[in-house]
Formats: C-alpha cells, sequence, structure tokens
C-alpha cells in the first residue's frame, strides 16, 4: 500500500471512541487496559503501514505496557470494569458537548476497521504480555518500576515493528 501520508492525525479520543463501539458491536466491550493495548498497535500499525501516526498522542512505558493518558484518564472512571460509553468533550467557544469522531477516507477506515477486528480477538493479557516482550518495553523495566521512563517515540516504533513482523498483530488472524 502507499506508504505516503495523506491523511490527518486523529484525536485519540476519536480513534477510542471508535474502537469501544466496534467492540460493543462485536460482542466485546473492552476495558481501559484493552482500549489502550488496542490503540497502541493500531499506532504502530499505522506508522509502519503508512509511515505517520494515526493519532495524535503519546504513548507512556506504563506497568501494563503502553498507555495514552490522554485516552486513559477519560476512561479511568471505569476502572477494570468494560467501558460501555464514548468519550466526550466540551467546545468551550459554545459549551456544547461533542463525541469525538474519526474523520478518513474510506481507505483508511477500511484499514482501521480490518486492524481493529483482529486486534480485538487477542485477550487483554495477551495483549500485555506482547508488549511486555518488546525491546520497546522491556529495555526499560527499571525505569517504569521507577516511574522514570521515557515515552515512546514514532521513530522507535517504526524501527521496531518494521523489524519484528511477528509482533505486527493487525497483520495476523
Amino acid at each position: 500500500m502507499d506508504s505516503s501520508k495523506n491523511f490527518k492525525t486523529q484525536d485519540p479520543l476519536a480513534v477510542a471512541n471508535y474502537v469501544i463501539k466496534k467492540a460493543i458491536s462485536e460482542g466485546a466491550p473492552v476495558t481501559n487496559l484493552k482500549l489502550q493495548k488496542v490503540l497502541f498497535f493500531l499506532q504502530a500499525a499505522f506508522i509502519v503501514e503508512f509511515n505517520a501516526p494515526i493519532m495524535d498522542t503519546k504513548f507512556s512505558r506504563w506497568p501494563f505496557g503502553p498507555v495514552s493518558k490522554d485516552v486513559y484518564y477519560s476512561f479511568k472512571d471505569n476502572g477494570s470494569g468494560e467501558i460501555r460509553d464514548e468519550a466526550q468533550t466540551i467546545d468551550f467557544s459554545d459549551f456544547n458537548i461533542l463525541t469525538p469522531r474519526i474523520k478518513l477516507d474510506d481507505i483508511y477506515m477500511d484499514k482501521i476497521g480490518e486492524y481493529t477486528t483482529k486486534l480485538l480477538k487477542y485477550p487483554t493479557w495477551k495483549l500485555v504480555q506482547k508488549t511486555h516482550e518488546q525491546s520497546l518495553w522491556s529495555d526499560y523495566e527499571e525505569d517504569i518500576k521507577n516511574f522514570n521512563a521515557k515515552d515512546y517515540t514514532t521513530e522507535e516504533i517504526k524501527e521496531y515493528f518494521s523489524s519484528h513482523s511477528e509482533d505486527k498483530l493487525w497483520q495476523m488472524n
């Protein structure tokens, strides 16, 4: 597929809402933990396949794997329970409540749908295990324990997944 970036990077809450809706429609709502891992692999997929991140967010290295703080804090009130409601934001110019949505051309919507469906099939702990096995996380384990680990970079995600096809979970199943 063409690796040039011809899509606009999306709001992470819009992508999270997409994943949540898809998970519910497929009869398997996600927890915040699973949502984080699915989002991380979607980010990696778009970085590798289209040479650009799908979301405008950084992923932090946390004890249970990669986390987008933007998304995590929007859903943390769910605790470890299933997420049944999409994130909403407030437009402070007119105080309207908005539900962020993805705005992508059909070709990218098809890909995000395909990748999300594949990623949702993995059990949560399998996704956590996969991220822990990656040097992207395991090389920082001591820093993670001390809450001192630096965020993932787009470059290191691209480099890692480009050379580790066994971790391209969005291509499996």
